[in-house]
């Protein structure tokens, strides 16, 4: 994993001198300020702060205040839909040091900048021109009138994207050039000396052409390092992102071919409790017409003896009527000869 804790991106470095950040501000609000002096630079760097935990040790690109408006620009290669909760305690943590002395228990209404959140996207990702981030996006439970909201500006600062603003200061201009010469001529190189060779041959072009000339002179080392680990940074995303996809396809498979697995058990065991059904089914139906004809067979079989024991004991009768010196038995007797 890139470890950023001591990284600072170009576009920091960059803007991070009075003149070019002064330049910047006058192209996004159609101003024409020309005395750097009047920025007044509140950007929190790491362990600076004076507050304890997790806020001394939190940092932003850019903070300033400017004629009354705390302006906190944040630079980004990736599309980050948090922006507006980082925003919140970059805001929270700059204007506390603003106001470190001030009482806030007191009954004098303390009076603060109006603070104005602005992100410079350039990742390789396409996205629109601006985009804007809400804090209520964030929330839960969505309200039609939140008692707390801060919206984030998103700008798209990759080559062709708000050639307005980019027309206005040379040095977003110019820092627009070179990234988009760094990313072409750093692509495919793996190793780290060939990205090094790779971002001297960028710097050489760039100041032959006064492209970021002077701020290369002075930080050609720094702005080397810079643009290969937020190259690195972005080959180690890609990676991420293709094992995610992977990992995703990957359970589908194993998801298909557990439904199918199951869907074959589950067709088992409802076609054995539908053969089950349908064989007690048959079972009772042949059961009932066997049960008939064999009904039907001792019932003949019965009313056979019956007409047979009847037409015997007639038989008797008729016999001793005529004979009337015959005994029961000798009739009995006589009767069978006739009838079998």
């Amino acid at each position: 994993m890139i470890n950023n804790e001591f990284k600072s991106t170009v576009f920091a470095m960059l803007f991070s001198e009075p003149k070019a950040l002064l330049s910047l501000y006058n192209a996004i609000n159609n101003t024409n300020y020309a005395e750097p002096d009047l920025l007044n630079y509140c950007t929190l760097e790491d362990g600076s702060g004076r507050q304890s935990g997790i806020f001394s040790r939190m940092r932003n690109d850019l903070s300033f205040v400017i004629t009354s408006y705390l302006n906190l620009y944040e630079h980004q290669s990736t599309p980050n839909p948090n922006m507006s909760l980082r925003m919140l305690f970059y805001c929270s943590t700059v204007i506390r040091t603003l106001i470190w002395d001030a009482d806030l228990y007191g009954t004098k209404q303390i009076k603060i900048p109006v603070p104005v959140f602005l992100v410079f996207y350039n990742g390789t990702k396409d996205m629109p021109e601006e985009i804007i981030y809400k804090l209520s996006d964030a929330y839960e439970k969505q309200v039609d009138e939140p008692e707390l909201e801060l919206r984030v500006r998103t700008l798209n600062i990759n080559a062709g994207k708000n050639a307005a603003i980019a027309e206005k200061c040379k040095e977003l201009k110019d820092y627009i050039q070179f990234v988009d010469r760094s990313r072409k001529t750093l692509k495919g190189k793996t190793t780290q000396q060939d990205k090094q060779d790779a971002m001297l041959q960028v710097i050489r072009q760039c100041k032959s052409e006064d492209i970021l000339r002077e701020f290369l002179e002075n930080h050609e080392e720094a702005v080397i390092m810079s643009e290969i680990w937020e190259y690195n940074e972005e080959l180690e995303r890609l990676a991420i992102e293709k094992e995610r996809r992977e990992a995703v396809e990957e359970g589908r498979a194993e998801g298909r071919a557990e439904g199918r697995a199951e869907g074959r058990a589950e067709g088992r065991a409802e076609g054995r409790a539908e053969g089950r059904a349908e064989g007690r089914a048959e079972g009772r139906a042949e059961g009932r017409e066997e049960g008939l004809k064999e009904g039907l067979r001792e019932g003949m079989k019965k009313a056979t003896e019956d007409s047979k024991t009847r037409y015997t004991e007639n038989m008797i009768q008729y016999l001793m009527k005529n004979h009337p010196d015959w005994s029961y038995e000798r009739a009995a007797e006589e009767a069978k000869t006739v009838i079998f």
